[in-house]
């Protein structure tokens, strides 16, 4: 007779934690589908220039991109002779999302590109723009970056 309590106690209890992870796995689908994400696009013009103010070289990327919460986005655009990345991540917490994003380009033989930058959308807000600039100059040449990062709501 204890035996039997024993097992059926047991697949009770299996049964509630299967109940419990198909439930909270259900909750998640929902939240997921309520959740359309972001559309975004990030732009960089790199350029680089001589001192006589002749651009020496250019580079530049464009990249759009949609995420939804919890996701990440992530492109290699290396050549055989460079490394390049891009990442980005979608968070979103009590309704405000941020949008992070990273990019590296290995522009010159020894000068690299490095920056950050988010866009949060709050208090209803249905897109956002981050943008910014960097110059940087050495006894011969400068380079310039130009980003631009722009999402909106799907």
């Amino acid at each position: 007779m204890f035996q039997s309590r024993k097992f059926v106690l047991s697949v009770l209890g299996t049964a509630a934690i299967a109940c419990a992870v198909l439930f909270g796995q259900s909750r998640v689908a929902h939240a997921e589908r309520d959740d359309n994400g972001l559309l975004c696009v990030m732009d960089v013009v790199v350029e680089t220039r001589n001192q006589a103010g002749l651009v020496v070289s250019r580079e530049t990327y464009q990249k759009e991109f949609a995420l939804r919460a919890g996701e990440t986005y992530s492109d290699d655009f290396s050549t055989r002779f460079r490394f390049k990345f891009f990442d980005a991540s979608h968070q979103k917490v009590d309704g405000v999302s941020t949008i992070a994003v990273n990019w590296f380009a290995d522009v010159t033989v020894f000068n690299s590109v490095d920056f950050n930058t988010s866009v949060t959308l709050s208090n209803g807000q249905k897109s956002g723009k981050s943008e910014g600039n960097h110059n940087f100059y050495t006894s011969n040449s400068s380079t310039r970056t130009t980003y631009s990062l722009t999402c909106v709501e799907n």
